[in-house]
């Protein structure tokens, strides 16, 4: 694991904060391994927003190269992030003019709470649709004959330059008890979020509520966690999400949901990581943060990067598919030490997942 106390880190708590990082900070940078810190975190854009205070601030310490440098790696996801933009507007209005009412999940809600939007980069649009599974099915073959259906989301390539997931079930989790509180939680607040109208992004595009997405966020990383592993681009988001305040009521609300939901000692380590790693003035937190957990998760961070892309402690996966079931099955135990519901329902839960999978290829088939 890094030490709190590095280069890399203190600059990217500075610029959290809007500030430029300390002389002694830029002159102890290594600037190309801060380059591959932010690309295997997927966090280029916002790191990017640092060097430009540092080279506002100290000129003579940060070169106007470096500074090209830096702007040449985020051009191509600043003209994606555009291109985001527009078709969460286009795909919000498609569904609409249905009769069918959806919530953009992710993505370019959340880029609206960074000081710089376009620091946070565009992936793929998450969008939530009301209505039954066959509804929304049935929606997306009328478009895009032949889609394969996944557990919660059905794959919408409708699109040539964005991909596009929607989401019968905004996420999921492994055991079967807490899974089956986190769909009534997602049912009993959907209303909300489906008249949640953002006219910043469009006259048709809903996102969520700021509660909403403290739960929301919190399964979908821990999804994430448990699937593959997870980076520190998502800990952002929920930065800056918590940076829009809670009030004291709203705060005795989440934890009393992440109890019942599960998530509580992840929710922990997750307070932990926005405050030791990041620098998020205690204030903001949910709730107190689990150190123990925060600094197990905070190893795990940062051996896998963003999605686990760039995990190099299990490459016996590659030895096909067998070899990646019994590796993912080792992980599972591994954290289950820290993290025993969920690590160890998931391989279950994967089962149920690949039953889909299966079904779609055998229907496919039979189609042909």
């Amino acid at each position: 694991m890094l030490s709190l106390n590095t280069p890399i880190l203190s600059f990217l708590r500075s610029t959290l904060q809007g500030k430029s990082a300390t002389k002694g900070t830029i002159q102890s940078m290594d600037w190309s391994e801060l380059k591959v810190f932010a690309a295997k975190q997927a966090i280029v854009g916002v790191v990017f927003e640092g060097v430009k205070l540092c080279r506002q601030q100290y000129p003579e310490y940060v070169e106007r190269q470096e500074v090209m440098r830096w702007l040449y790696a985020t051009e191509k996801k600043r003209r994606h992030f555009e291109v985001v933009n527009r078709r969460v507007a286009d795909l919000s209005e498609m569904f609409a003019q249905s009769g069918l009412r959806s919530c953009i999940l992710k993505g370019q809600g959340l880029a609206l709470m960074y000081p710089n939007p376009e620091g946070r980069a565009a992936g793929d649009i998450d969008i939530w649709v009301e209505g039954d599974r066959k509804t929304i099915t049935d929606f997306v073959h009328s478009k895009t004959p032949g889609t394969f259906e996944q557990f919660h989301h059905i794959d919408f390539p409708i699109y040539k330059d964005v991909d596009v997931e929607v989401h019968y079930l905004p996420s999921q989790m492994a055991s079967p008890l807490h899974n089956r509180r986190l769909q009534n939680y997602y049912k009993s607040h959907q209303a909300e979020q489906f008249a949640n109208n953002n006219p910043v992004l469009g006259k048709h595009v809903c996102t969520p509520t700021n509660g909403f997405n403290a739960i929301f966020l919190l399964s979908h990383m821990m999804r994430h966690f448990f699937n593959e592993g997870i980076g520190l681009r998502q800990f952002i988001d929920y930065y800056y999400l918590l940076k829009q305040g809670f009030s004291d009521a709203e705060k005795e609300e989440f934890c009393k949901a992440v109890n019942y939901l599960g998530m509580k000692k992840f929710a922990g380590a997750v307070m932990w990581i926005l405050e030791k790693v990041l620098g998020l003035d205690h204030r903001y937190l949910l709730m107190q943060p689990n150190d123990k957990a925060g600094e197990f998760l905070a190893e795990e961070i940062f051996e896998t990067g963003n999605f686990g892309t760039m995990d190099t402690r299990y490459t016996f996966r590659e030895h096909g598919a067998l070899a990646t079931a019994l590796t993912d099955i080792y992980r599972d135990f591994l954290l289950a030490r820290m993290f025993p519901s969920e690590a160890l329902w998931k391989p279950f839960a994967k089962l149920t997942n690949q039953r889909w999978k299966i079904k779609d290829r055998f229907d496919a088939k039979k189609k042909a």
